[in-house]
């Protein structure tokens, strides 16, 4: 899976370790992604919606992005991931 390969830019994990990539569907060359952030204002929202932009159009796809945010549960995995795998200041 290519979004796979993208690395949360503070957590070392990828999007979908995290539970950041929902609802991947094909239609042709189009690929629509949802992205699901803990906050709905993120600092690295654009870096990683541009990453995931690059990865499907480096394959020849096109790229429909939509995002949401997270609820309770979800909040509450991804944090106890990144409370044990952070990177450090980007």
């Amino acid at each position: 899976m290519v979004l796979a390969g993208i690395e949360h830019p503070t957590i070392r994990h990828n999007l979908v370790e995290l539970g950041m990539i929902r609802d991947i569907t094909v239609d042709g060359r189009t690929v629509a992604v949802l992205v699901v952030f803990p906050f709905a204002e993120m600092t690295i929202k654009e870096r990683i919606l541009d990453a995931i932009q690059t990865a499907i159009q480096k394959y020849g796809g096109v790229a429909s992005v939509h995002t949401a945010t997270m609820n309770r549960m979800e909040l509450k995995e991804y944090f106890s991931r990144e409370l044990f795998n952070p990177k450090g200041n980007i």
